[in-house]
């Protein structure tokens, strides 16, 4: 009697089982990854990224539209315009097209206080100098990025190797 009290209550008690296969795990198969266009095109995506208009900054940019404070990054701007400067800003908008971003329709005509050299360069030596040293207009393009991975990845890796 007690026998068969042991046998039925050792076949009501869940089994402890460890689940095995007959194959070896599998390593994890790499993502899919996108093609180069679509990769630099996030790539820029991200570099404008800080552009745009959020519910943060939606203050901050009507009031830079309608104001026009295209001062940013020019050194050591006095604080009060001469006269002669605000008749060529006010010529500037005059002459300047109803749509569009008017900061940069007279790129070219600038003085060289209101825009450094990288900025005068025409569109066909920036794409060259992107080519050149795999940019994104000023910001690190798709190859770079690219590489910077790789490094980082094998430094990684030596870090690993280094604590076994």
């Amino acid at each position: 009697m007690l026998s068969n009290l042991i046998r039925d209550a050792a076949r009501r008690a869940p089994r402890l089982q460890r689940c095995m296969s007959a194959h070896a795990s599998t390593p994890a198969k790499p993502q899919p990854r996108l093609p180069d266009k679509k990769m630099r095109a996030l790539i820029s995506l991200y570099h404008q990224a800080d552009t745009f208009i959020t519910l943060e900054n939606l203050d901050e940019a009507i009031d830079r539209a309608f104001t026009g404070d295209d001062t940013r990054g020019i050194p050591d701007q006095p604080w009060e315009k001469a006269y002669r400067d605000l008749e060529n800003e006010v010529w500037d908008r005059r002459s300047s097209s109803r749509v569009g971003d008017w900061q940069f329709a007279d790129a070219g005509r600038r003085s060289w206080h209101a825009s450094s050299w990288s900025n005068s360069r025409t569109e066909r030596e920036g794409a060259v100098v992107d080519a050149l040293y795999g940019l994104d207009g000023n910001r690190p393009g798709l190859e770079i990025l690219e590489e910077e991975a790789k490094n980082a990845h094998a430094a990684a890796e030596a870090d690993r190797k280094g604590r076994s």
